[in-house]
């Protein structure tokens, strides 16, 4: 799996995306909050492209968990790469978790998000922000 990929069909480790650069992605696991009277109150508190987590909080569509810190996180997602043989956090969606990480900036926290609809479900870690979610990296998506 090249880990440039948005995401292979059926992955369970999937790529690092920003919700608000991809529309099917950001349609289906955030933009769900777009017209609710949640969304409009915290509008104000984060970027266009960014969807406040206060907003996902009191919104029971959502399954969230934490926060985490980074080593837990890289604990618990040591995964062997197919093609190197390497064991690395998040596995080929290793670079992609150091972006996470570098975006990271004091106060910042992960949390872990799951949302279903019907019969598909997202889940994966977001990166919060000043109350706004800056960037997500999906760990599953059935």
């Amino acid at each position: 799996m090249s880990p440039t990929r948005a995401w292979p069909t059926g992955c369970r480790h999937c790529d690092l995306f920003d919700p608000m650069r991809s529309h099917l992605h950001a349609a289906f696991f955030l933009g769900v909050l777009s017209g609710s009277a949640a969304s409009a109150a915290w509008a104000a508190e984060c970027a266009d492209d960014q969807k406040p987590f206060a907003a996902l909080q009191a919104d029971e569509r959502y399954t969230i968990e934490g926060p985490f810190t980074v080593a837990a996180l890289e604990a618990r997602h040591m995964i062997r790469i197919r093609e190197t043989g390497e064991v690395v956090a998040f596995g080929p969606s290793h670079e992609r978790w150091n972006t996470l990480k570098a975006r990271m900036l004091g106060g910042d926290q992960i949390f872990s998000l799951a949302f279903r609809v019907g019969r598909s479900q997202v889940d994966g870690y977001a990166l919060i922000h000043a109350g706004c979610v800056v960037q997500f990296l999906i760990r599953n998506m059935d």
